[in-house]
């Protein structure tokens, strides 16, 4: 899913870069695309959505198709959050009313599974634009779009020599020291429906107009016996 704003209801309406959606080309923000989070075969087909406004509290409904048989569709509801800009972004899991709290250096540091909602390359045979019967197998390719990455306590990212973190609030930066940008993510409790318990997650947009899903990876108590 894809959005464009504009000042007037009919128009005309304009993207992430400042480009005219009439016209043909390909516009962004991207809000969903393909994914997998880790202990769960993916998700495809989120798309055709609808909007509600609950007292100032906004929540996207689109469908969701689950791996690997892809003709199940199921209700997915997502909170919708504001970037500083004035961007929706969307919640990486679906909604449940779990109450919020504050959130810290502390409990961003850790482990996360990250990830960045770009275009895989496309490895089944259309039929007019659609995916014809049988044609569709699964393969975990086709969710090829996270990383596990890990936030340390000197403020870097393991792995990510020119990548530094803060927290500010509500909103985690990224900050990249050799592309001279700053990603503004905004971290929110969740419940992690693929672990069954509540997790720490963050969405946001990335330089290229991809949104960029987070969530927190629990770490494992392993005991001798």
């Amino acid at each position: 899913m894809r959005v464009g704003r504009s000042d007037k209801p009919n128009g005309p309406y304009y993207d992430y870069f400042g480009h005219n959606m009439a016209k043909p080309q390909n516009n962004y923000p991207i809000l969903t695309y393909a994914y997998k989070f880790r202990n769960q075969p993916g998700w495809a087909g989120v798309g055709h959505c609808g909007i509600l406004d609950d007292n100032g509290q906004f929540f996207m409904f689109h469908q969701g198709r689950l791996a690997p048989n892809n003709r199940m569709m199921d209700l997915h509801v997502r909170k919708i959050f504001w970037t500083p800009s004035g961007w929706p972004v969307v919640s990486p899991e679906r909604y449940n009313a779990i109450p919020q709290s504050n959130i810290t250096k502390k409990d961003i540091e850790g482990k996360w599974q990250q990830i960045h909602l770009h275009t895989i390359k496309n490895n089944v045979k259309l039929w007019q634009g659609q995916i014809p019967p049988g044609g569709w197998h699964y393969d975990t390719t086709q969710f090829d779009n996270s990383v596990f990455i890990k936030f340390l306590n000197s403020g870097g990212i393991k792995g990510e020599p020119n990548v530094s973190w803060r927290l500010n609030g509500k909103h985690l930066q990224l900050i990249n020291s050799v592309q001279k940008d700053t990603t503004t993510l905004i971290v929110s409790n969740a419940w992690d429906w693929e672990n069954h318990r509540k997790a720490i997650v963050y969405t946001g947009l990335g330089p290229k107009g991809f949104s960029i899903w987070g969530k927190k990876v629990k770490q494992m108590n392993h005991k001798k016996c």
